[in-house]
């Protein structure tokens, strides 16, 4: 506890208070701090594909022809393709498709000549007279 300056104190000079104060922070016991764990850089590590385990000196890349930087991903995204998906992942809802287009496209045949027209057209309409020289 800290001492509390109260109107009877008035007479102590501030070394006696401040030394008052010192000694009470000395008596308080030291703080207990937790020891930090030595884990893992991924404890948790959710999905075993994409969570790297690693530690990180071992995930930079360097070329000769380029600084070193950290790997993001473990795999590619065939090898995360590769592994059948679970329950809990799979989707809830199945909501097909109304395939009238393909089967269109399939009878008929792609469009061909019929694309949209992108080109500049440079010829000149004159709506009003008086905006004839302003361009």
């Amino acid at each position: 506890m800290l001492p509390v300056l109260n109107e009877l104190d008035s007479h102590k000079s501030k070394a006696d208070i401040e030394k008052k104060i010192t000694s009470t922070k000395k008596k308080l016991p030291p703080k207990k701090q937790p020891k930090p764990i030595d884990l893992p850089p991924c404890v948790n590590p959710g999905n075993p594909v994409s969570s790297c385990m690693l530690d990180p000196p071992t995930l930079q890349t360097s070329t000769t022809l380029s600084k070193a930087q950290m790997i993001m991903y473990k795999t590619t995204s065939e090898g995360y393709g590769e592994i059948t998906p679970i329950a809990p992942f799979l989707p809830c809802n199945f909501f097909p498709r109304n395939n009238t287009f393909t089967n269109h496209l399939r009878l008929t045949g792609m469009f061909q000549n019929h694309y949209l027209n992108t080109v500049l057209d440079r010829g000149r309409v004159i709506d009003f007279p008086n905006f004839q020289h302003t361009l």
